[in-house]
């Protein structure tokens, strides 16, 4: 029993070879000396970075040296001194630029490899705010959102984009990547301050510190949330005997796997026709999905 596949199978197939033989980290380059922090370095994103497409990306390339959760206990890291991203406190002072410095050109003093070989810019962002999210939950997030929508939403908008109802000339836009890339939540709590030092003054640190993380959810998708897989792809293909006389196939369906680098995203069913035809539609043709 066999397949037999369209050009676009084919082609599907053959990146999802070149794939595999990538590097996992930029061997060739790991000793040489670790630029200094340059923010001209650091592209802004071109699309919303969606933290969950970065977890297998993070489980194979970080969480050994960073741990599974962040809190920098991977067997890989007892020699070197990992940032513990579980830690509020230590990412509260630098910025999602910085964290994107260090991931793509290293930092070797630490023994931080550089992954600009292995993983493109867009990548790197969702690797970015998938470590990002271990010091923050949901539930943080969601009451986030709610002082948010009482204190904020009214000059700030639900987008955070500044086009609120009561919205005024100078009304920042939370959403703008090429400025929110460089702020820190530390500066971002600073500017609050000085804009509103009334707005929120009653509440508590961790109540401020979730609308802030809201905030900057802005700029990128939580892993909690739902993320659309599509796109203009498709794959057909037909099932058929390849045995001679043998029996017609009894097969009713062929089910696809669709993954991002390493991520199983979602798994799709197809019914097969009469003449063993079958078509999926619907499907990503970015780089990085097979």
């Amino acid at each position: 029993m066999h397949f037999k596949w369209s050009t676009s199978a084919v082609l599907l197939l053959a990146s999802t070879v070149v794939l595999f033989v990538t590097l996992t980290t930029d061997t060739l380059n790991a000793q040489e000396p670790s630029p200094t922090y340059d923010p001209q370095q650091v592209p802004v994103p071109q699309r919303l970075p969606v933290a969950g497409l970065a977890a297998e990306s993070y489980r194979q390339n970080c969480a050994p040296c960073h741990g599974p959760s962040g809190d920098g206990d991977g067997p890989a890291g007892a020699t070197a001194d990992p940032t513990v991203f579980s830690d509020a406190s230590v990412v509260w002072e630098s910025s999602p630029a910085e964290h994107f410095f260090v991931t793509k050109f290293g930092r070797i003093e630490n023994l931080m490899p550089p992954w600009r070989n292995s993983l493109s810019d867009e990548q790197i962002w969702q690797v970015v705010y998938y470590a990002w999210n271990l010091h923050t939950n949901e539930t943080e997030m969601a009451q986030g959102a709610e002082l948010y929508a009482h204190s904020c939403l009214a000059c700030h908008g639900e987008s955070g984009r500044g086009e609120g109802i009561e919205a005024v000339a100078g009304t920042p836009d939370f959403s703008a990547q090429h400025r929110m890339i460089h702020l820190s939540q530390a500066d971002l709590a600073e500017r609050w301050r000085e804009a509103h030092p009334e707005r929120g003054s009653d509440w508590s640190i961790g109540q401020q510190r979730a609308v802030l993380e809201y905030i900057r959810s802005f700029t990128y998708q939580p892993v909690w949330e739902p993320f659309e897989v599509g796109g203009p792809g498709v794959i057909t293909g037909q099932l058929f005997q390849g045995t001679q006389n043998g029996p017609a196939p009894q097969q009713m369906g062929v089910t696809l796997n669709i993954y991002r680098q390493a991520d199983l995203l979602t798994t799709r069913s197809a019914l097969i026709d009469a003449d063993g035809s079958f078509e999926f539609g619907d499907l990503p043709v970015d780089e990085g999905f097979y």
